[in-house]
């Protein structure tokens, strides 16, 4: 495992899957505490992945892609605009699938997969970029 996450081609995706699963867990847990207190289903996914999101900047930045360089500022804001798109996409895929087959843990599911591809492509090729990957 040490070597899948430090020396491995793989280890960036690696470890971008284990910081990934922790804030979807985070994410899944909000977004079930929202659902049981009666908070509409897309504001309480909204709300879910928004706050999970902030946590997975700080992972992402320091241990996914071990980017303690750079603007934080710029970053934050490429961050900001992926997280977006990745709300967007989680938030439709979500609400999609909800309509679709009304069993919330495969729409969750089908969402946090859709918005996962969008997240770290965005993620290693724009926010964390480094020069080599220019």
């Amino acid at each position: 495992l040490q070597w899948l996450l430090t020396k491995s081609k793989h280890s960036t995706a690696c470890r971008f899957l284990i910081a990934g699963g922790c804030t979807t867990a985070l994410d899944f847990l909000i977004y079930l505490a929202l659902l049981g207190i009666n908070v509409p289903t897309p504001l309480a996914k909204f709300c879910s992945i928004t706050i999970s999101a902030i946590i997975s900047f700080v992972i992402n930045k320091y241990w996914s892609f071990k980017r303690q360089h750079g603007s934080i500022a710029k970053q934050g804001i490429k961050f900001a605009i992926t997280q977006g798109a990745n709300i967007l996409v989680n938030v439709t895929t979500n609400s999609l699938l909800l309509s679709l087959c009304n069993v919330t843990i495969v729409a969750f599911i089908g969402a946090t997969l859709c918005g996962m591809i969008v997240n770290f492509a965005l993620q290693k090729f724009w926010v964390f970029q480094t020069k080599e990957e220019l």
